[in-house]
């Protein structure tokens, strides 16, 4: 089984490969929300219908590249391994881009011109080395980023399972099912450290070690991409730009607790995230890596999509597990914890994508690289959507205890002296008065506030915090479920106040 397992990644890695670093200019447009947002379906219509074109380039669709500040963003990749990535393009620059696909690069509209460090591999943008750098602004944007997580975003076509194989994709899948216990998948985790994503960071070995450890024979993971907090959006971009992570981290965490059923629970409004994530399941199973003996190995793992009702307390963690069997949403009477007793009482891990998206290169690169940026109680890297009063906003992932002063205006453009308050962790997170600390989960916590997904909403002194406390106040108390005292009577006085 092993050697048809190799034969059968090697197949679509090799597809892939032919698709990321064809023989002609590959001409790739970003098409997420932010892309789309901005006007880059009719450049791709445009593109796609240059004639002239024909046996010169191929167009091709791909997510967020993160610098949402720049949209709409075209990449070029030219036959000898040349990206040229090109910013803020409108129908009356698309020439710069066709010019740039014919060999005769231009730099009007130029963010910055990169080589792959060996030529026709591409695993990721760390596989890129930026030669020039046109424009300050993206310098300083990329600049303090790490990217493990999104390191293939903006660079694959989402809807196509042949790249994202070719970019190490279910290759740590392959060998967490051939070389691996359960256990020892579970150990990994525990070393690395990795604390979920989405909220108070609680350890994800330590959770799915509770759950692998009941004895109840059905035990259930849940991917939660129920992001509702103001500002943030990890969720929607990671899954409109690299639904195959999620996906194979959540096979991970399946195949670590012996998981038969999978669901991915996520927002209604999200339309293209749910499309993409449709399509990447059906790509999973027609390739024999999601369903019955994946990979032709003894795990089998059913994936299904269910979509949020809508409402803000939906997302929490009890109250999807309600929604899950059909019934009203709101949170359960803690505890039984999930991992212990959630969806129809069965031992169910609930994790944020963001984090399952963790695990591949967690198991590929090992716990001790992974634990070699972040803090010693904080390792690793968290995606953070940079919003608010900064002169780029974006979906960025940097190293835990990375300083505001480096996120706000160092990545974000923001002045020192323009920012008064951070606002941090959702509406029931925390406004912190601007000044430079560390983003960890202890010091977010000392400060009054919370990591949450990582929505960071940057307040400049032209904004009332008084009039943003009492904006949070009404959210929550119009998104409440109506089943606690102090939520369902209380959130109404303070509104009066």
């Amino acid at each position: 089984m092993k050697n048809t397992t190799a034969a059968a990644l090697k197949d679509l890695n090799i597809k892939g490969q032919k698709s990321l670093c064809p023989p002609v200019s590959r001409i790739s447009i970003g098409l997420a929300t932010c892309g789309q947002a901005t006007g880059a379906i009719n450049l791709n219509r445009v593109l796609a219908g240059k004639k002239d074109l024909a046996g010169i380039a191929k167009v091709v669709t791909v997510g967020c590249l993160g610098a949402c500040y720049a949209e709409p963003l075209v990449s070029v990749r030219t036959p000898d391994g040349t990206h040229y990535f090109y910013g803020k393009l409108d129908k009356q620059s698309l020439w710069h881009i066709i010019r740039a696909a014919k060999g005769e690069p231009v730099r009007q509209n130029r963010l910055a011109v990169a080589r792959e460090r060996e030529k026709g591999v591409l695993r990721g943008i760390q596989d890129l080395e930026f030669t020039e750098i046109s424009s300050s602004h993206f310098e300083r944007f990329l600049k303090p980023q790490l990217k493990r997580v999104t390191r293939r975003c903006g660079l694959i076509d989402p809807r196509n399972l042949n790249e994202y194989v070719a970019m190490e994709g279910y290759q740590a899948l392959a060998q967490a099912l051939f070389q691996l216990r359960p256990h020892q998948v579970i150990a990994a985790v525990e070393a690395s450290g990795l604390r979920g994503r989405g909220g108070a960071g609680f350890p994800t070995g330590q959770k799915w070690r509770i759950a692998a450890g009941n004895p109840d024979p059905v035990k259930i993971v849940i991917a939660n991409a129920d992001e509702g907090d103001p500002g943030a959006y990890m969720d929607r971009a990671l899954l409109e730009s690299d639904p195959h992570s999620v996906l194979e981290g959540l096979i991970l965490a399946g195949y670590a607790i012996g998981a038969s059923t999978a669901y991915i629970f996520i927002r209604h409004e999200y339309s293209l995230a749910i499309r993409t994530l449709r399509k990447a399941i059906s790509d999973a199973q027609a390739a024999g890596l999601l369903g019955e003996r994946i990979l032709g190995s003894d795990y089998s793992l059913e994936v299904i999509p269910v979509e949020s009702a809508g409402a803000f307390v939906c997302g929490e963690e009890t109250a999807l597990l309600q929604i899950i069997e059909n019934k009203r949403g709101e949170p359960r009477l803690r505890p039984p914890y999930p991992a212990a007793g959630g969806l129809w009482e069965h031992p169910t891990v609930v994790n944020n994508i963001e984090t399952l998206a963790n695990i591949p290169w967690i198991l590929l690169h090992g716990p001790d690289d992974f634990r070699q940026v972040g803090t010693a109680k904080s390792p690793g890297t968290k995606i953070f959507c940079l919003t608010g009063d900064v002169k780029r906003m974006g979906f960025i992932e940097v190293p835990l205890g990375l300083s505001t002063q480096v996120l706000v205006e160092q990545i974000g453009g923001a002045a020192k002296d323009s920012v008064k308050a951070l606002q941090i962790g959702g509406p029931s997170g925390g406004i912190i008065p601007y000044k430079n600390f560390q983003l960890d989960y202890e010091t977010l916590s000392t400060a009054g506030a919370i990591m949450g997904s990582g929505g960071l909403v940057v307040l400049g002194y032209n904004r009332c915090v008084v009039d943003l406390a009492r904006h949070l106040v009404h959210f929550m108390a119009d998104e409440s479920c109506g089943k606690c005292v102090a939520c369902r009577d209380g959130l109404p006085q303070l509104e009066l106040k």
